[in-house]
Formats: C-alpha cells, sequence, structure tokens
C-alpha cells in the first residue's frame, strides 16, 4: 500500500521525470519519504553490486555505516555522492556485518542519509518539490551538521517520522 501511495506522490509531483526513475531510484526516493524507518539493506546490496561502493570500504561514523559513493548518484535530477545508515535491528547488523557495525554509545535512530555537493539551498527546493514541507527543516543539513562534511545533505531518520493519531 505505502509503495503504491509512494508511486502515485512520485508521479503527481515528478510527472516527467517519473518515468526515467530507476528501480535504485525509486527505492531510495520512496525511503526518504519518510512515512516509517528507513529501510537501506537492499540499497546498500544495490549498491555494492553495481559496484559503487564496497563494503570493506565503510567510513563508520559514530555507529553509522558510510560510504563514498564512486561514480556518484542522481535523483531525480540531484547529485549525491555519500551514503551514511544505521540499522538498529541486532539481527540484521548481526547477519549483514559487511554493511552495518554498532559502535559504542547511544544509537543514532534508523538511518538513511545522502550527502550533496549542492547547496543546502538547492538540496531544499530539490526536497519541497519532491516531498513537500513536512520535514523540511529536519531533513535538510549543511556542512558541518552533515555527517561526512558534505556540502549538504538529505535524511530520513525514525525520529522523524509522523506521529501515531490518538
Amino acid at each position: 500500500m505505502m509503495q503504491r501511495l509512494t508511486g502515485l506522490l512520485l508521479l503527481t509531483l515528478c510527472p516527467a521525470a517519473s518515468f526515467a526513475f530507476s528501480p535504485l531510484e525509486r527505492m531510495i526516493l520512496e525511503e526518504l519519504t519518510c512515512e516509517r524507518a528507513p529501510n537501506s539493506l537492499a540499497i546498500l546490496r544495490n549498491l555494492s553490486d553495481n559496484g559503487q561502493i564496497t563494503p570493506g570500504d565503510n567510513l563508520g561514523y559514530d555507529s553509522l555505516s558510510c560510504w563514498k559513493i564512486v561514480g556518484g548518484l542522481t535523483l531525480a535530477g540531484m547529485p549525491f555522492e555519500s551514503l551514511c545508515v544505521y540499522e538498529e535491528s541486532p539481527s540484521l547488523q548481526a547477519s549483514h556485518p559487511e554493511f552495518y557495525y554498532r559502535g559504542p554509545g547511544t544509537s543514532p535512530g534508523q538511518t538513511l542519509s545522502l550527502g550533496s555537493s549542492e547547496s543546502a539551498d538547492a538540496l531544499s527546493d530539490w526536497y519541497l518539490e519532491i516531498f513537500g514541507p513536512r520535514n523540511i527543516y529536519t531533513a535538510i543539513a549543511e556542512g558541518e551538521e552533515t555527517t561526512l562534511q558534505t556540502l549538504s545533505e538529505v535524511s530520513c531518520t525514525d525520529w522523524m517520522l509522523p506521529r501515531p493519531r490518538d
């Protein structure tokens, strides 16, 4: 149901480009809608299989698994150069140590973030066009606030999820 809704949302917001989205692009955009906790495993497998990340090149940062994306990645016209993830599930961490690790300290929460060489203003405009205003103030970071010190970054974390209705 959520995939169908996300697909319709993407078709509505990006009608000309939506037919050109690759399966990986659709997968990442769906996770960035942040309607549920991001699930990064299929994304990591796809990027690894395509040679865009090498699991052993994990830059690991405060329990986050991070990689520079070989050749970059373009999502709906926006270029990205890095990817960071965190998986909360101990069983997924244990079964996929090539992608996930758990450092000491507090969990950063279920996370998917992508670093860009574009300005935070350009990334914010892109985000608003695709996802709307709901998470704009928490989804976009810039400069020293980004995980790998990229110019800007877009994220979905479990603490950004919609609050359950009573």
